[in-house]
């Protein structure tokens, strides 16, 4: 079953890999926290290697991502993922306002808080049909190949 959640994870495009992963899902299931999203994408993904564990290791880690990834995505899907149309405004109406050259180390620097500020509201936008359609395919998983009555043959298979 550890095999199942992996080739689940790596099927999902690498954004939503690194969303699931980092900070937060290596950190939950380690106690430590990566350095970045890279870092943590890799040990997730180690954490996930099943070929020299023993029975009770691969029995432990699968509940283990089971619940995790559960609890993040249930986590995500709980957010207030809208943006208060006032605040898209007033951050429109400040562009609008304020006048720098491109050139000037002030005018470098509000360009790259421009964009900065444009990912922030585009992730917020897609952010939850991202969290909508994890949900989406971690339930379709769950009720094909990960349901409790095959975490229940799982968890007696691995035991005896």
């Amino acid at each position: 079953m550890l095999n199942k959640i992996k080739e689940w994870f790596v099927s999902l495009p690498i954004e939503c890999q690194v969303e699931l992963a980092y900070p937060n899902g290596h950190s939950l299931i380690t106690g430590k926290y990566k350095d970045g999203p890279k870092e943590s994408l890799d040990a997730f993904l180690n954490y996930m290697e099943s070929d020299s564990l023993s029975n009770e290791e691969v029995l432990k880690r699968t509940l283990i991502l089971y619940s995790v990834i559960d609890m993040i995505i249930t986590l995500k899907l709980s957010l207030n993922w809208n943006i208060p149309q006032n605040l898209i405004d007033a951050i429109n109406n400040s562009r609008e306002e304020v006048s720098i050259p491109d050139e000037t180390p002030t005018g470098k620097l509000a360009k790259e808080w421009e964009v900065a500020v444009d990912n922030a509201l585009v992730y917020t936008m897609k952010g939850k049909e991202l969290w909508e359609e994890l949900n989406k395919s971690w339930t379709e998983l769950k009720k094909k190949e990960l349901n409790i009555t095959d975490l229940m043959n799982f968890t007696i298979e691995y035991l005896s």
